[in-house]
């Protein structure tokens, strides 16, 4: 890819000139590999591009899109600890759960718009989650369950009962 955008080593004339180069670290479902990015530099206005960043899709990412979407599946059925521990134990790599939390929240918008444009306009959009809470007092635990209807108004809440 450098040498389609700048040509020969040492070349003039191309729009495009080689830059510095490094070493990254990208963590796959098979495990982390290593590849080294080489950055190029637009002539004339000095912006720095790394093709192999732009063409794997992982510009300022440490994971690839497989872990994510896999991790924010476990997600979905589980809590963000237990979806950690789950891939750890399944994959042996180690997410920790506040980076899947933070998947989870850049992937959840784009898949419910896809699934409200999917679905039958007189269909009902109900969503609804569980949790336990420490309380302050003799630090009992509490089940929280929510449900919340497809235009986020709070239908029902429910704290300790089945």
């Amino acid at each position: 890819m450098v040498f389609e955008h700048c040509g020969p080593k040492y070349s003039r004339g191309n729009p495009y000139t080689r830059g510095s180069k490094y070493d990254k670290r990208l963590v796959t479902p098979l495990g982390a590999i290593w590849f080294k990015v080489h950055r190029i530099v637009k002539r004339g206005t000095d912006d720095v591009v790394s093709p192999i960043l732009l063409a794997l899709d992982v510009k300022g990412r440490k994971y690839s899109r497989d872990v994510r979407i896999a991790c924010s599946e476990y997600a979905s059925k589980m809590s963000y600890g237990d979806a950690s521990l789950e891939y750890e134990t399944g994959t042996g790599i180690r997410v920790p759960k506040r980076t899947i939390h933070s998947w989870v929240r850049e992937l959840a918008p784009r898949l419910l718009e896809e699934y409200k444009e999917s679905r039958e306009p007189e269909e009902k959009l109900i969503m609804g989650d569980s949790t336990f809470e420490r309380g302050l007092g003799h630090r009992e635990m509490n089940q929280v369950k929510v449900i919340l209807s497809g235009s986020g108004d709070l239908e029902d809440l429910y704290v300790n009962t089945p």
